[in-house]
């Protein structure tokens, strides 16, 4: 049972699906490394259980599939961790039922299915979890494919998460009336020899499979990277199958990169930049442009601006960042290679990636709801790194996520935190509880020292409108905020500002670089919300507090579902901010 200061198991669930947590705290970066995937983060599944009825017994997996449906999951590995622990769970065997059947939805490419076989051999632990239900799962999901598309399903990615497609047809003994999936499964286990000798290989749809195996084999084993590059090309295969020493040559990039997914591409940068591909005037230069500024793809790849934005600054400042670690590593005599000035990235290519930028900001999908965002404009905002994106300065963040709801929905103010008079800047403030002035650094270690300690706030100003061109890009307007003036932050401000001017508002949104405890005293931002809710009769009024900089925030009370905590910046934060403005968590 919960207890009575944490919401109902449903609404853990969906927070655990979105972003791997249960708790009102979304953190940037890896889930591994996090440790999300214990099934001690997970308590929500058996807790549905144990209060519903027979009926209802399934709505775990309702739930997985729905938040895959919608598809506003940061993180779908963990709608993958959930669903294993679905199957895994002794206590409903009509739960378990629901997530086997489940599988060949949620689970679209062979790393899913990988990763599912990882997941439910953990958490079956210390028994081997391939029972019968999970062997007739794996089974219909490779079954369900047609024979050239589970050629591609096993050639393109061998292997994952310690398991590869030969260990999996092993475990499941997969059989099929279908000579040419028998064709391919022989393949798998045996080789592309065996495959040829099998009986009936005369049949058309056992010749075309053959034939596919037979250029991904001459593709494995051919040493001409021009002769594999024409393979590539003339049957529209993609990186995967070619080897890993023609990954260095560009008539392999140029083959494949007209077809590539613009997320790959976007993740290849920093390599292809690495080889030495990228340089001014390099044939794969103009292959790359014409693909980025590409508008049916862009559509297709549904990316969001803040990846884009993020691809961009990794790859404009990774050989900074690459040099400035080798001179590290030289000083400290731990390499005698030798430093050469960091190469710099291609202009053309980074303007087409800002217009690829842009064009995703066209393409964002409105929520319809009234957003109140609040930034604060201080100085550490400007000069520190966000937690999880070193390449993005916390304003250059706070600055896209306000773009991005001023191109989507129709009603966004934007204000700053007003400055006071007689008060020093935001960093030289004393936090309550203390007698000293304490400036934070960018690791979080304080500072102590002699200093004026300035009275509790028993009131705050008035927020100030902050005037955003949509038609300029983040770099303009940042430089444009940058001159405005800034005052200390309290996190109450803006809902308390809303109400004093009776300013209907569905989602508050405040992005600071970390919370104190000075920037809390005020009034409780809980406190805060529940009487706006009330006074304003909005009470599903919601509150998302960003701390761009720090690793950890506590201002989300844990029994309010209308509160979340984010901690640093990535990617995949403004997908958590519009999932939970829709209410999906």
């Amino acid at each position: 049972m919960a207890s009575s200061d944490q919401p109902p198991a449903e609404v853990r669930l969906k927070r655990f699906l979105h972003y791997g947590s249960e708790a009102p705290l979304c953190m940037p970066g890896d889930r591994f490394f996090l440790k999300c995937f214990l099934l001690e983060n997970l308590t929500a599944i058996e807790e549905m259980l144990a209060n519903s009825t027979p009926d209802k017994e399934g709505d775990a997996v309702n739930h997985i599939m729905k938040a895959y449906m919608d598809g506003y999951s940061g993180y779908p590995e963990c709608l993958i961790f959930a669903l294993a622990a679905c199957a895994c769970q002794k206590t409903s065997q009509t739960l378990r039922t629901h997530a086997y059947n489940a599988v060949k939805t949620v689970c679209k490419t062979p790393k899913d299915i990988f990763l599912f076989a990882t997941f439910t051999k953990k958490l079956s632990a210390p028994t081997s979890g391939c029972g019968s239900g999970w062997r007739k799962a794996l089974c219909e999901w490779y079954l369900s494919k047609d024979p050239l598309e589970l050629a591609a399903c096993v050639t393109q990615i061998r292997g994952a998460y310690g398991f590869t497609h030969r260990d999996l047809f092993k475990l499941i003994h997969l059989k099929t009336e279908d000579k040419a999936k028998v064709a391919v499964i022989c393949y798998v286990m045996k080789g592309l020899e065996a495959s040829k000798m099998l009986p009936d290989n005369e049949n058309p749809s056992v010749q075309k499979v053959l034939s596919y195996l037979q250029v991904v084999e001459d593709i494995k084993h051919n040493e001409d990277k021009q002769t594999c590059a024409r393979l590539l090309e003339s049957h529209k295969l993609t990186k995967d199958i070619a080897q890993v020493e023609h990954l260095k040559s560009a008539e392999i990039w140029m083959a494949v990169v007209p077809r590539m997914h613009l997320a790959d591409l976007l993740d290849s940068l920093i390599r292809l930049s690495c080889y030495g591909l990228l340089k001014t005037g390099q044939p794969l230069e103009a292959v790359i442009i014409d693909r980025v500024l590409d508008q049916t793809a862009a559509v297709e790849s549904h990316l969001h601006p803040t990846e884009v934005y993020c691809a961009i600054k990794r790859y404009e400042y990774h050989a900074k960042n690459t040099h400035e670690m080798m001179e590290k590593l030289i000083k400290q005599g731990k390499t005698d290679r030798e430093l050469k000035p960091p190469p710099k990235p291609n202009a053309k290519i980074l303007a087409a990636l800002n217009k690829l930028l842009l064009s995703t900001l066209r393409l964002l999908v409105p929520t319809g709801m009234r957003y109140l965002v609040a930034i604060d404009l201080s100085n550490n905002m400007k000069q520190w790194i966000c937690n999880g994106s070193r390449d993005v300065k916390p304003a250059n963040a706070a600055t896209l996520l306000a773009l991005c709801l001023l191109h989507a929905e129709r009603d966004v103010t934007v204000v700053a935190f007003p400055s006071l008079p007689g008060l020093p800047p935001e960093e030289d403030l004393v936090d309550a509880p203390n007698r000293v002035v304490q400036p934070v650094t960018r690791k979080g270690k304080r500072k102590s020292g002699e200093g004026i300690i300035y009275p509790r706030k028993t009131e705050v100003g008035d927020m100030l409108p902050v005037a955003l061109d949509k038609d300029a890009s983040v770099d303009d307007n940042f430089e444009k905020m940058s001159v405005a003036s800034s005052g200390p932050v309290e996190v109450c401000q803006p809902i308390v500002w809303a109400q004093k001017t009776k300013k209907p508002v569905d989602v508050f949104i405040v992005l600071t670089d970390y919370v104190t405890n000075r920037k809390r005293e005020f009034k409780e931002p809980a406190v805060a919300l529940q009487e706006y809710r009330q006074e304003m009769n909005l009470p599903n009024t919601k509150l998302i507090t960003c701390a761009l900089v720090s690793n950890t925030l506590n201002v989300a009370a844990s029994s309010d579902v209308g509160m979340l905590d984010i901690v640093g910046f990535n990617g995949k934060m403004a997908r958590i901010i519009e999932a939970f403005s829709r209410g999906a968590f």
